[in-house]
C-alpha cells in the first residue's frame, strides 16, 4: 500500500552553487569569498557583500571537512594517556586534561582524548590516532607504554608529558630541584634521616625527586632510606620500611612520592598510633587541587600540572606549524607547607 505522506528528504543547508544561483555569480567567486580559496579572482565589496547576505539568507554552513582537507589541518590534537584509566577526578590526571583543555581553548583547538585498556589491542588504538583526524598529539603515559614508543616514527607531531617517552620532544617539571626543595625543608625542621616511599613503575620524574631529595640530605648532613617498593596497595608497609621506623636510628621523616600515596602513608600511621607530624613528618610531591578538602594539610611540592600541560600545548602548536622546539623543557616547580611538616 502507498504511503501518500512519504516526502522527499530535503537537503539539510545551501551549497556554493545555490548562493551563486542567487547572487548570479560563479561558484568560484562564492569559494573566494566564504572559504578564502586562493584564486586570482577579484571580488567588489558590493558583490563580497551580496554573497554574505545570500549565504546568511540560506543557512549556508561551510564543509569543515573540505576545509582541513585544503588545508592540510583539522585544528585537533589528541591526548593520549597510557595508564589504563582516564578518570578526572584523579588530581594528577584531573590537572592534566584541565591544562590542556585550557590551551586548546585559546588556540582554537579541539581535544580529543584517547586512552588505553586492557580489552583495547595497542594496534587499534595506533590505528585511530593515526587515522588522519589530528594534527598531532601529546602523550602521557609510561616509557615502555607500547603505543608511545610508535610516536617518534615521525608521521604525526608528538608531545610527551611528564615522563620522557620514546625519542619525544618531552616537557616535565624540575622534579630534581623539587626534591631538593624538599630536603631543605626537612633538614630546616632537624629531619636528618628520611624514609622514601617509591612506586614499583619505573618513571624519571620519580628517579629526579629522589635524587634531588638524596643529594639535598646529603649535602646538609643527612641520609635518605631507600627501601624496596613491594607493597601491594598504595600506603600499606613492608616488613623493610617498618623497621626502618624503629630502634636508635628510625627514620624521623617519610617523603613519598607523590601525593595520594602521602595520604594513605599517614592514614596507616595514624591506624597505627602515630602522631603527625609530632612522631613522624610526612611529605608528598606533586600539589594537585583536591575534589575534595583533605583531612590535613599536606606538606608538598606543587608540579604545576596544568601549567606544564598548557605549555605542552603550545609546544605542541609550534611543532604541528613546522617549528623546531626544545628535546626536552623543564618547568619550575615550588615546595609547599603543610601540617605535616
Amino acid at each position: 500500500m502507498a504511503n501518500d505522506d512519504v516526502r522527499p528528504l530535503r537537503r539539510v543547508g545551501a551549497t556554493l552553487k545555490d548562493i551563486a544561483t542567487v547572487v548570479g555569480v560563479n561558484p568560484t567567486t562564492v569559494a573566494v569569498v566564504l572559504n578564502n580559496t586562493a584564486s586570482g579572482t577579484r571580488v567588489s565589496a558590493k558583490t563580497r557583500e551580496a554573497i554574505l547576505t545570500a549565504a546568511n539568507n540560506l543557512g549556508y554552513r561551510p564543509n569543515l571537512v573540505a576545509q582541513s582537507l585544503r588545508r592540510g589541518r583539522t585544528n585537533q590534537i589528541g591526548l593520549y594517556n597510557g595508564y589504563e584509566f582516564l578518570d578526572v577526578r584523579n588530581p594528577f590526571l584531573g590537572s592534566i586534561v584541565a591544562g590542556t583543555l585550557s590551551a586548546c581553548s585559546a588556540l582554537g583547538l579541539d581535544l580529543v582524548i584517547h586512552t588505553t585498556s586492557r580489552n583495547k589491542a595497542p594496534e587499534t588504538i595506533i590505528q585511530a590516532i593515526y587515522g588522519g583526524r589530528l594534527d598531532g598529539v601529546i602523550v602521557v603515559a609510561p616509557p615502555s607504554d607500547p603505543v608511545g614508543q610508535t610516536m617518534d616514527a615521525g608521521h604525526l607531531p608528538a608531545l610527551a608529558l611528564g615522563d620522557p617517552v620514546a625519542n619525544l620532544p618531552c616537557v616535565v617539571g624540575d622534579d630534581y630541584d623539587g626534591g631538593r626543595q624538599l630536603a631543605r625543608a626537612l633538614l630546616a625542621r632537624g629531619h636528618r634521616r628520611v624514609l622514601f616511599r617509591s612506586t614499583a613503575q619505573q618513571f624519571a620524574s620519580v628517579d629526579g625527586r629522589r635524587n634531588g631529595l638524596q643529594d639535598g640530605l646529603i649535602d646538609g648532613g643527612g641520609e635518605l632510606v631507600l627501601t624496596p617498593a613491594e607493597a601491594p596497595r598504595v600506603g600499606e608497609f613492608t616488613g623493610a620500611e617498618w623497621a626502618a621506623l624503629r630502634g636508635p636510628d628510625a627514620c624521623t621523616a617519610i617523603a613519598c612520592w607523590e601525593d595520594e600515596s602521602a595520604y594513605k602513608t599517614i592514614d596507616a600511621l595514624i591506624q597505627a598510633g602515630y602522631q603527625i607530624p609530632r612522631d613522624l613528618a610526612v611529605t608528598g610531591y606533586d600539589g594537585c587541587e583536591l575534589p575534595v578538602r583533605p583531612f590535613v594539610k599536606l606538606a608538598t611540592v606543587d608540579a604545576a600540572w596544568p601549567e606544564i600541560a598548557k605549555r605542552t600545548v603550545k609546544l605542541l602548536h609550534e611543532r604541528i606549524s613546522g617549528a623546531d622546539v626544545p628535546t626536552r623543557t623543564v618547568c619550575p616547580v615550588k615546595f609547599l607547607p603543610g601540617d605535616t611538616l
